[in-house]
């Protein structure tokens, strides 16, 4: 059975330490790394993940097994310069994530951000400062 691209994301994202050493913790004592949204009471900075879209590839022999996909990571922050961090070590990670082969040496990296965007949440005290970071994710779907 494969592996879906949100839990290998997670795997990897709770194993990359420059990023989880500026997350707060979850309780279940993981780096507060979430699928779609932040648990109630969760504590921040924590990141969401959202698969906005997946392309399948096609071959004239039919279905490939890989797909592009669309993911949005969203920090959550009320410090900027935390959010900042934090997103700039989601940068990072991308150039070292690799859902597409295993053992795969390719010089063409198979991530690219496509997208950044800062937004906010004025209402609340303090603010709640959001980094967007749209990427296009290769993934294998047999992995």
């Amino acid at each position: 059975m494969s592996t879906t691209l949100e839990a290998k994301l997670q795997t990897a994202m709770q194993a990359y330490t420059p990023l989880t050493s500026l997350l707060a913790t979850r309780s279940d004592g993981g780096a507060a790394i979430f699928d779609m949204q932040e648990l109630p009471g969760s504590a921040f900075p924590a990141i969401t993940i959202l698969v906005v879209s997946a392309i399948d590839q096609y071959s004239t022999a039919g279905l490939l097994i890989t797909a592009e996909y669309r993911v949005q990571f969203t920090v959550w922050a009320t410090d900027p310069q935390v959010a900042r961090a934090v997103e700039q070590a989601i940068r990072e990670f991308l150039t070292t994530f690799n859902a597409y082969n295993a053992g795969d040496n390719s010089p063409i990296q198979r991530n690219q951000v496509i997208n950044r965007q800062q937004r906010g949440q004025a209402q609340t005290q303090p603010v709640t400062f959001w980094r967007i970071v749209d990427a296009k994710i290769w993934n294998n779907e047999l992995l």
